[in-house]
């Protein structure tokens, strides 16, 4: 009795062994998908390509290929941090970073002060720059307008950059920064196309873009709908099922390989990219820190 325990408890503690049976049990339920759809669909004329039926075939394939999508994104995710060298220190050192961090700052008062100050230099740098962008811009058009020889747009220029002198733009696509991804107290989420900011230390390739499956997936299940529905209309079972699921696994797998390996580039890339500004900005809050922590003991000294 004690060996069959133990047996069940070292079965449930194989993490790998999990992560494969998760993996098989995706694979055969995208297998039997259609043929439970083609189990329980009713016969059909050409006329129901264009009713209900048909969109339930679309159905059925859009489900699968967003099945196959966030599995194939949580393995190529697994995998890569197994393969590469830098991904899984990165996440120690933010943990121990974290760690540390809240052990000096139990209450998270001084670094909520630390990041809103570092937030406003930040916001201040890039206003900066895109304001001496701006000015840049308008002074080679000074230089344009002047070699034309025109006087009034020369002197709208030299208006629009002593007014930029005086009131800088603000550079909205700064977003700040938060706390809690920097004492790592929060999920580590994505932001592809951010630049600056708080974007900066959000990361999760394994996220599943709703938006990209709900417009893309339709599209590519229309056609392979028409495949599914032609052994209602033809009723010839064998010959149009096989040639069904020779669309359906070309479709799986143009899905399994370009989300594969979507995933793998942004692992190695954005969210390696964002785990390196969390531990920079966590070396800058902790230096900070023991800064305060040494003038402060010093004060109990004296």
């Amino acid at each position: 009795m004690e060996k069959l325990q133990q047996g069940i408890l070292d079965f449930f503690s194989n993490e790998k062994l999990l992560k494969n049976i998760r993996t098989g049990s995706i694979i055969l339920i995208l297998l039997l998908i259609p043929f439970i759809y083609f189990g329980f669909k009713d016969t059909f004329t050409f006329n129901a390509l264009w009713s209900w039926e048909f969109g339930s075939a679309i159905a059925v394939i859009t489900f699968s290929i967003l099945l196959a999508t966030i599995e194939t994104k949580s393995v190529a995710f697994e995998f890569t941090l197994e393969i590469d060298d830098e991904l899984i220190p990165l996440q120690d050192d933010i943990i121990k970073n974290g760690n540390d961090i809240q052990k000096i700052d139990k209450n998270g008062k001084r670094s909520i002060l630390w990041c809103n100050e570092y937030n406003k230099d930040q916001q201040q740098m890039y206003n900066e720059i895109k304001t001496n962008n701006k000015i840049d811009i308008l002074e080679k058009k000074v230089l344009r307008y002047t070699i034309d020889d025109k006087p009034k747009k020369v002197a709208w220029c030299e208006r629009q950059i002593d007014d930029l002198k005086v009131n800088m733009l603000v550079d909205k696509k700064f977003i700040p920064y938060e706390i809690k991804r920097i004492i790592n107290v929060d999920k580590i989420g994505i932001k592809i196309n951010r630049k600056k900011g708080n974007s900066d230390i959000k990361s999760n390739p394994k996220k599943v873009n709703m938006v990209t499956i709900l417009l893309g997936m339709p599209i590519k299940a229309a056609g392979l709908g028409i495949l599914s529905s032609i052994p209602f209309v033809m009723n010839e079972s064998k010959k149009t099922i096989f040639i069904f699921y020779i669309g359906y696994i070309l479709t799986m797998t143009i899905t399994i390989m370009t989300q594969y390996l979507m995933t793998a580039y942004k692992t190695t890339h954005s969210h390696k990219s964002a785990l390196k500004s969390i531990v920079r900005l966590q070396g800058l809050l902790l230096e900070e820190l023991n800064k305060v922590e040494v003038v402060l003991k010093l004060k109990e000294s004296d």
